[in-house]
């Protein structure tokens, strides 16, 4: 799992591997994707933000016909306003129009399936390259999003540590203090 979007619990937009790669080029170009997961939704109702991602995956749920726990009630998703086929409601619409509009500039990777010498849109040789690149292109910003995390996390547990021997040398102190003042009364009373 990778976080796409801010971080803080309200902001986080936990998404797979696997969806992350599906929602790159068939349903975004990968700076949208990546740019829209930053934007937070409400619900499924707003269009150009975080709505649209889970959009996309309510429609591959739908179009695909399985079923994706996230969208059942009390899943991650299950609140999430969207109709039971995924086309009634402007998100939806806007993400099914997407997926339309980059099928039919995107010839090579819907309509040509192997080695082919027409030219197409992107300039890729054959459908497996247009995919491999374009899934790619995914994966790569994907990675970054996770060494971005790792680190934070490392920085996290560093700052963590800091603290956790600062509480000890505090504590030591106190407790040298503690000493001190027992060993002066001890001192005092005899």
């Amino acid at each position: 799992m990778v976080n796409l979007a801010g971080d803080s619990s309200d902001e986080a937009l936990w998404l797979t591997f696997g969806d992350v790669v599906a929602l790159s080029g068939d349903f975004f170009p990968p700076d949208v994707l990546f740019a829209r997961a930053r934007i937070p939704g409400h619900g499924g109702t707003r269009l150009d933000t975080s709505d649209e991602l889970v959009a996309a995956l309510k429609v591959a749920t739908v179009d695909e016909v399985v079923t994706d726990p996230r969208f059942e009630p009390g899943g991650d998703f299950g609140h999430f306003a969207f109709s039971p086929r995924a086309d009634r409601t402007d998100v939806e619409r806007a993400v099914r129009d997407r997926y339309l509009a980059l099928a039919a500039v995107n010839d090579d990777h819907f309509v040509a399936p192997g080695p082919s010498d027409a030219r197409t849109g992107s300039g890729f040789p054959s459908a497996p390259a247009a995919y491999r690149h374009l899934h790619r292109a995914g994966r790569h910003r994907l990675d970054h999003e996770r060494r971005a995390q790792a680190h934070l996390l490392l920085q996290l547990r560093v700052n963590w540590l800091v603290h956790l021997r600062w509480c000890q040398l505090t504590a030591e102190h106190h407790l040298l203090r503690c000493l001190l003042l027992m060993l002066l009364l001890l001192l005092a009373v005899w």
